[in-house]
């Protein structure tokens, strides 16, 4: 007993520290490369015509990513093995084989305006909408009509979008991941350095934002942008939605994760959280 105790002690310690450690290296790379972050929001809004920073006070800020969240994709990959075989994967959880060249050239325009809605995450983002709030779609796809095809996709929603930014896209490689200056930076920090950036772009122009409500699918995302938020903005509420699927039925959950605020972790009712444990999700584990 006394072994088992010790054990989950020395547990609960080591995901403590690691989760310290990994939110300070989070905080520096951002904060050595903000400039250039805030710099890509700034070309996106000026590049892309359709694009509009609200004219009214922005009070809320609403942050969704795009594949299994504010749309169900279906879209499967193609994947080539080296053995010359070719197969398909779902691109909810991308299981793609070590031996596999997969070709996202799929997603294509026509593709992603077939796709339909998350109807859970849809009803969650109208419900927080309105004449103060700025709505920002972050999507991992690269192609460049990522653009304007999510925004038209959300139009038809009635949802006005004030910014697309496909995370991969060529311009956010040219002038943003390219050119971070450290060494420390990981694929999984991607959407909190973006979201920071949103964030802080937004309370440049307009001084009453005062929550920042984040939709997302994937668990190393969410737990990345909670530390980040945790340790570098502390005037601003960071609430999180989670959004699973079943793979039987089709159908999404949504999960309330709580939120950040004054670098404090608090659960949804209001209870603080001491430290955020390695967050897993039930998804993809059918």
């Amino acid at each position: 007993m006394l072994i088992r105790i010790s054990l989950i002690a020395i547990l609960c310690i080591f995901s403590f520290f690691c989760q310290g450690n990994r939110a300070q290296v989070e905080k520096r790379v951002y904060q050595q490369n903000r400039t250039l972050a805030l710099a890509i929001i700034d070309k996106i809004f000026q590049q892309e015509n359709q694009f509009q920073f609200p004219s009214n006070p922005v009070e809320k800020l609403l942050i969704s990513d795009f594949d299994h969240t504010f749309a169900d994709t279906l879209t499967e990959i193609p994947v080539e093995l080296a053995s010359g075989q070719k197969t398909s994967v779902e691109s909810k959880c991308a299981r793609i084989p070590k031996d596999g060249k997969p070709d996202f050239s799929v997603f294509t325009e026509d593709a992603l305006m077939k796709t339909k809605a998350n109807d859970i995450c849809i009803k969650r983002i109208k419900t927080l909408a309105g004449p103060s709030s700025m709505l920002v779609v972050i999507t991992a796809r690269s192609q460049a009509h990522t653009f304007k095809s999510v925004q038209t996709f959300a139009k038809r929603l009635n949802l006005p979008v004030s910014l697309v930014i496909p995370a991969n896209s060529k311009i956010l490689q040219d002038e943003l991941w390219s050119k971070l200056q450290s060494r420390e930076y990981t694929s999984g920090m991607k959407k909190a350095i973006l979201i920071m950036a949103i964030t802080e772009y937004t309370q440049l122009r307009s001084k009453n934002l005062r929550e920042v409500v984040y939709f997302e699918d994937t668990d190393k995302y969410i737990t990345s942008s909670i530390r980040l938020f945790q340790q570098v903005n502390r005037g601003v509420r960071f609430r999180v939605f989670d959004y699973i699927k079943d793979f039987k039925s089709g159908k999404y959950t949504e999960y309330d994760l709580g939120y950040v605020e004054n670098g404090l972790l608090y659960h949804k009712d209001g209870l603080v959280v001491k430290h955020l444990p390695d967050y897993q999700s039930a998804d993809c584990r059918h």
